[in-house]
């Protein structure tokens, strides 16, 4: 049976804007390869236009990414702009580059903040972020944060370097008020493919990994909220959501380049650039959007029992990036390798 996701939008409730692909950091696991320089970035006027076309398709909210989106001199200038638009806006950033007076930035125009933590232990955040250093710097950036009154939320990326350190994270983030922690895998693309011996986690490993979690959920109920996404979780605790995907249905991301792609993990498509189409004709035309509203059968997979009922084929950029194709099987799946 094929898999069919909801009819999409007319327009999406928010975008994820990669707005550059420098970065000062070299993580072992970015997707982007990001502090790789792009000649085409678009300039500050091409992200107003891009953000005015947004405004005028009701995009709720933008996400400011990339890189590392502080690296950019007009930062600030994106993202007053886009509150004088009326976006709803938040970034993702490694906290690197914050300091007093952005604080105050944030929290006057009630810009969220999520800053990247993987772990609080300096040499394990140190060495996945490859920046030396980092980790002290980013724990002052968060205190500055919390003392200006910035919405924060913490995004962790789990591997074999941090696993065993999640817990003390928590506890950590909990004495320091922070509202929601949010946690992901490694996913074996860009350079998550080249490192992913080093990083990715076995079955056993999520194993004890999701019970930790689940523990942590349950002792700081109310306190915190500890949301984490797995692959193949479900399997190891059927209590776990259903998996859909919302990548070209509410939700889509925009590369530096102008380059509109589902989701920021799935490769663009060369015919979505902002600088020959406006965002409308290829939200509404996209060829590469379609494949995701159309649904999808995976060969291997339709007789499995977790097939429509929690996993859907698992992430389709992974497959994609592999070169297996948009309808490939998930390489790593427990199930198929049994």
């Amino acid at each position: 049976m094929k898999y069919l996701p909801p009819e999409y939008l007319n327009s999406p409730l928010n975008v994820k804007f990669e707005v550059t692909n420098n970065c000062n950091c070299k993580c072992l696991h970015c997707f982007n390869d990001s502090g790789v320089d792009v000649k085409a970035e678009l300039s500050t006027k091409q992200i107003f236009h891009v953000l005015n076309q947004l405004a005028e398709e009701n995009v709720f909210a933008i996400h400011f990414t990339g890189g590392e989106p502080f690296i950019r001199r007009d930062i600030y200038e994106l993202l007053g702009h886009a509150i004088d638009l009326g976006f709803s806006v938040s970034f993702t950033s490694n906290g690197s580059l914050i300091n007093m007076s952005s604080a105050k930035f944030f929290s006057k125009n009630d810009i969220e903040a999520e800053i990247s933590l993987d772990s609080i232990i300096p040499f394990e955040h140190d060495t996945f972020r490859g920046r030396p250093g980092l980790c002290k710097k980013v724990l002052k950036s968060i205190k500055l944060l919390n003392e200006n009154g910035t919405k924060i939320s913490i995004a962790t990326t789990v591997s074999k370097i941090n696993a065993n350190s999640i817990e003390r994270l928590i506890d950590y983030l909990v004495k320091c008020n922070i509202p929601t922690i949010t946690i992901s895998e490694c996913l074996p693309v860009g350079r998550g493919a080249m490192n992913s011996n080093a990083l990715l986690l076995s079955f056993e490993e999520k194993r004890k990994l999701i019970r930790t979690l689940e523990r942590k959920i349950t002792e700081y109920t109310g306190i915190i909220e500890i949301d984490y996404t797995l692959s193949f979780d479900f399997i190891i605790d059927a209590k776990r959501p259903e998996r859909g995907c919302n990548a070209g249905i509410s939700t889509c991301a925009i590369s530096s380049e102008g380059l509109v792609k589902p989701c920021p993990f799935f490769p663009a498509d060369e015919n979505d650039s902002l600088l020959n189409k406006k965002f409308n004709e290829i939200w509404h035309g996209s060829k590469l959007l379609s494949k995701f509203r159309n649904g999808w059968i995976i060969e291997e997979c339709v007789h499995c029992k977790y097939w429509l009922t929690k996993c859907i084929g698992g992430c389709r950029a992974v497959p994609f990036i592999e070169g297996r194709g948009f309808y490939g099987a998930y390489r790593s799946c427990p199930i198929l390798s049994m």
